[in-house]
């Protein structure tokens, strides 16, 4: 069992199903980061060195499919749990209908990957560089 992790949070309305969720938000700036969702669930798998490498490959004009196929590098040696199915597409969605919610910058990968809000759904799970743990959602 993974250690929990408070963050202060928030309530929105899923508009599918109306179920009420608790979430949090993450801010990368401080740090930079490249995160992805699990397929499956809410699951977030981040990581800083990942980012640098990402960043500096964007910011060399890099095509979309060098940075595609950088990402995908990433997740194919992250020691993860690969029955999660990370992706660099996949977003949050309704803990109980399992409907996606839309992503604002669908289709533009480079400000998908520097998008600094990383949004976290009470009692996914967070693999980081400091470790995995169980996101608490408090107010």
């Amino acid at each position: 069992m993974y250690q929990k992790k408070q963050y202060l949070g928030r309530i929105v309305e899923c508009m599918f199903c109306q179920e009420q969720i608790k979430f949090a938000v993450l801010s990368g700036m401080s740090l930079p980061l490249v995160y992805f969702y699990a397929a499956s669930n809410n699951d977030v798998l981040m990581r800083a060195d990942w980012a640098l490498s990402v960043i500096s490959t964007i910011e060399s004009r890099a095509s979309d499919l060098e940075i595609e196929s950088l990402c995908e590098k990433f997740l194919a040696s992250s020691v993860c749990d690969v029955n999660k199915n990370y992706a660099i597409w996949n977003n949050v969605k309704c803990p109980k209908c399992k409907v996606e919610f839309p992503y604002r910058f669908k289709g533009n990968l480079k400000l998908r990957l520097t998008d600094p809000a990383i949004i976290l759904i009470d009692g996914c799970t967070v693999d980081s560089d400091q470790g995995t743990y169980v996101v608490d959602v408090v107010f």
